[in-house]
């Protein structure tokens, strides 16, 4: 009796199943909906807009305001140079004679050119005179003071030219002798006594007295932002001091080789004990400009030929190409086709496609 009873449930159970297989497989069967796609989860932050600037070093070397290549103007044989590196010297002290004999010769023949002209010239005059007596009763005398006044008129104008060669030669004389044009000290010996001398090679380099500054090349990203007269700031690192005051004396408008520096010259006031050789560094301070930024994860291929964002609207990412400037902090510079305010994606980009759905994971650090 509990065999067959067993047997009636079984078989129930196994319509059951039958039933509902049917009905599932049935012609009026509704088929189940498929799962809705998941969006991309994503970390986001906005576009903010910062008012920046920056502190940009440039190496120089301190020198004097009176520096210069001393050298002469003519070419000879060096035959004193009395002063030594180091040595300080005075406005007007010789620093360097040449060999001026040759010189000297030249200054004695243009005197004697110069008497023996002189001497024609009174001889002249004595004729002109004796000759304008007898003009009266001798009509050929006429004539011949005609010829005597026009011999003055040319031993005269030989006069003048002699006077110039003369003045010329005692000035040559004079460029034999090297002075320093202001008070100073020697830096650089180039040539010895006994060596010759060629015009405008440097024979001595002096530095003057007083004031100091300092000459620094800035590229042409820096330059069109100075302004003469404008305070900067001077450290000199190896004697430890920091934060001198010095101002903008000039500006080169003129790039110096093809690295495209100007050379721009600082001014720096006598109290601060500045001396000519010490090395500095001048802190130049950028106008404050108002710029795009984002964090620097927000932008991919930063260091490629085309760096881009990934932009969040109506739930979407769209790509928008930017160019990259400085890092502020954790932030990057941009400018391009984007708004203070706006969202881009600076977390999981990896493989992001453009016009694909996302979410922003609201639990992220920004």
């Amino acid at each position: 009796m509990k065999a067959g009873l067993r047997i009636v449930v079984m078989i129930g159970l196994f319509g059951a199943v039958v039933a509902l297989v049917l009905l599932n497989n049935g012609g009026s069967s509704v088929p189940s909906p498929s799962p809705k796609p998941r969006k991309r989860l994503v970390q986001a932050a906005s576009v903010e807009r910062v008012q920046h600037s920056r502190q940009i070093r440039f190496a120089g070397m301190a020198r004097a305001v009176n520096h210069a290549r001393l050298s002469f103007t003519i070419g000879e044989r060096i035959v004193e140079r009395p002063v030594e590196v180091g040595d300080h010297v005075e406005a007007g002290q010789v620093l360097a004679r040449l060999d001026s004999r040759r010189l000297r010769n030249s200054v004695a023949t243009v005197e004697a050119q110069l008497r023996e002209i002189q001497a024609r010239i009174e001889q002249v005059l004595r004729d002109q005179k004796r000759y304008r007596g007898l003009v009266a009763v001798n009509a050929s005398a006429a004539v011949e003071l005609e010829k005597i006044n026009e011999t003055r008129n040319v031993l005269l104008a030989s006069q003048e030219a002699a006077k110039a060669r003369l003045k010329e030669a005692r000035r040559l004389v004079e460029e034999a002798v090297l002075c320093a044009p202001f008070p100073g000290t020697v830096t650089e010996v180039r040539l010895e006594p006994g060596e010759f001398a060629n015009p405008g090679t440097p024979v001595v380099v002096l530095s003057g007295d007083g004031e100091v500054e300092i000459e620094v090349e800035v590229p042409e990203s820096i330059v069109l932002d100075l302004r003469v007269g404008a305070a900067v700031l001077v450290d000199l690192p190896l004697a430890n001091r920091k934060d001198l005051d010095g101002r903008i004396r000039y500006i080169g408008r003129t790039a110096m080789g093809s690295g495209r520096l100007f050379p721009v010259v600082i001014n720096l006031p006598p109290e601060s004990r500045v001396a000519p050789g010490m090395t500095s560094e001048v802190v130049f301070q950028t106008p404050v400009r108002s710029s795009l930024c984002v964090p620097i994860g927000a932008v991919v291929n930063p260091g490629g030929a085309r760096p881009e964002v990934y932009r969040i609207r109506d739930g979407k990412v769209e790509r928008v190409p930017i160019e990259v400037g400085e890092i502020v902090r954790d932030k990057i510079l941009v400018t391009g086709p984007l708004e203070a305010g706006e969202t881009v994606v600076v977390g999981g980009h990896l493989a992001l496609l453009a016009g694909e759905e996302v979410e922003v994971d609201a639990h992220a650090d920004r």
